[in-house]
């Protein structure tokens, strides 16, 4: 039996007795890049502390804000699971698909996108600047491996799949179609050609009468929406006949501030990102996020490490990287 054969095999038998959480950090709030940066470093002491690994999702421009100004904050992550998503004004960003949705075949949108995967992105115009490297390739040539996970939920479903070859051609192995969760089915895994789809039958994120963030009620009322309890609740309900893959995702943003991302007025007419604007963009004088009081903050923090606390002891924490090891290992 091969050494690769073997480690997927082990990956598979760890992964049928316990359910499976990721922690997801979707890390893009390139307008405060201090508390960015400091947000990340604590959450990865968190996750070291407790021996296991989130996973963050990063944009081109905070990666590039990250090297230019804190460098601590990339060698904070480099022993993290590295994964890549986007946001305006980049064109696979919700709003900002119209010029990749009116090219007229694959191959030009395989084009048009790949540029935009090994070059920066003027975040004024909007439009490439050639000489600087950005976007995924950043990111990867950053962290000296390939983002091993992609958010990708673009409506447009030529968009989408021309998208899926570019980052299968640039090393990524799963992508994210969907926020929402997956209706849980028996094999929970999806694969579009050599790409997963992130399984995820439960997402802990928001629930209540008004569908609240987690972190944005529980300071003010902590027996509902402390997320623990609602996992282990959640866990309890499951009935299907295998152990279930667990979500939680947050935004780095969301531990400091309270409200749209600090950039959400640059790209977008109004705070619930209906009505996107034209270039040029505004990047000052926008900035409609409010900062947390630190009893907000520290009813945050302290609900997320008694989670991953938890996890660690009693589940498989795992990224996305390690996700797909066990879905190949199911597929061969």
């Amino acid at each position: 039996m091969s050494a690769v054969l073997s480690f997927l095999l082990v990956q598979l038998a760890e992964a049928s007795d316990r359910p499976t959480i990721t922690f997801v950090m979707n890390t893009h709030d390139h307008t405060h890049v201090d508390e960015s940066a400091d947000t990340v470093i604590r959450a990865a002491g968190i996750f070291r502390k407790y021996g296991v690994k989130g996973d963050f999702y990063l944009t081109g421009p905070i990666t590039q804000a990250y090297v230019s100004e804190r460098s601590d904050a990339v060698s904070a992550l480099r022993d993290m699971g590295i994964s890549y998503h986007v946001r305006a004004p980049h064109p696979l960003a919700d709003g900002f698909t119209a010029p990749l949705s009116a090219l007229r075949t694959k191959e030009q949108k395989v084009a048009v996108i790949k540029q935009y995967e090994t070059y920066a992105q003027d975040m004024a115009t909007g439009e490439l600047k050639t000489g600087t490297i950005g976007g995924y390739t950043l990111v990867k040539n950053t962290f000296g491996r390939a983002p091993s996970c992609v958010g990708l939920s673009v409506g447009n479903a030529g968009v989408r799949e021309a998208a899926m070859e570019v980052f299968a051609s640039m090393g990524a192995k799963c992508v994210i179609t969907t926020h929402a969760s997956s209706s849980p089915k028996a094999d929970p895994f999806t694969w579009y050609g050599t790409l997963l789809e992130r399984p995820g039958d439960i997402n802990i994120t928001r629930w209540g009468d008004r569908n609240d963030f987690w972190w944005n009620r529980v300071e003010s009322d902590p027996d509902n929406y402390d997320p623990l309890p609602r996992m282990r609740e959640a866990l309890k309900s499951w009935t299907l006949g295998r152990t279930p893959y667990v979500t939680s995702l947050i935004h780095e943003n969301n531990f400091e501030r309270s409200g749209p991302e600090g950039w959400t007025l640059s790209y977008y007419t109004d705070r619930t990102k209906k009505t996107i604007r034209q270039p040029a963009y505004p990047l000052t004088g926008v900035d409609v996020s409010k900062s947390r009081n630190r009893r907000e903050k520290e009813a945050i923090w302290g609900a997320y490490e008694r989670w991953v606390q938890w996890a660690a002891a009693n589940m498989r924490v795992a990224t996305s990287e390690e996700i797909y090891g066990t879905a190949l290992a199911a597929k061969n």
